[in-house]
C-alpha cells in the first residue's frame, strides 16, 4: 500500500480506544450483562484461579483486559470480570472499545 492508501484506510476504520480503567465488582457485573450472544461459555477453573489470585493480592495487570465491539457487547474478558465480581476486589484492567463486530471470531483462538 502507498502512504496515501494507508491514510485513507486509517480514516475509514472506526475509532477504537484503549484505556487503563479501575474496574469495581459493580462495574464488572454491569459489563458482564453486555456479554456477546456468541461468547464461549464460562469455564469455572480459570475463573477460580483468577479469584484466588485477586483475593490473595497476586493479580498482575497485563496487556490482557476486556474488549467490547462496536455495538457495546463484551467480546473478551468474561473470566476476568467474573473473577472480579466473585472476589470482591477492584483492580486496573485495559478496556478496549469499538472493536469490529467480527473480532470475536479470532479472539482466544491461538
Amino acid at each position: 500500500m502507498t502512504p496515501l492508501e494507508i491514510a485513507r484506510a486509517m480514516q475509514a476504520r472506526p475509532a477504537q480506544t484503549a484505556s487503563l480503567q479501575f474496574v469495581t465488582p459493580a462495574a464488572a457485573a454491569s459489563y458482564l450483562d453486555t456479554l456477546h450472544e456468541h461468547q464461549r461459555r464460562r469455564m469455572e477453573a480459570p475463573t477460580a484461579r483468577m479469584v484466588r489470585d485477586m483475593a490473595e493480592g497476586r493479580w498482575v495487570t497485563t496487556h490482557e483486559g476486556i474488549a467490547f465491539d462496536t455495538r457495546g457487547r463484551l467480546i473478551d474478558g468474561q473470566h476476568r470480570l467474573a473473577a472480579i465480581v466473585a472476589s470482591g476486589v477492584s483492580l486496573f484492567l485495559w478496556v478496549f472499545r469499538d472493536l469490529p463486530e467480527d473480532a470475536i471470531q479470532v479472539i482466544n483462538r491461538g
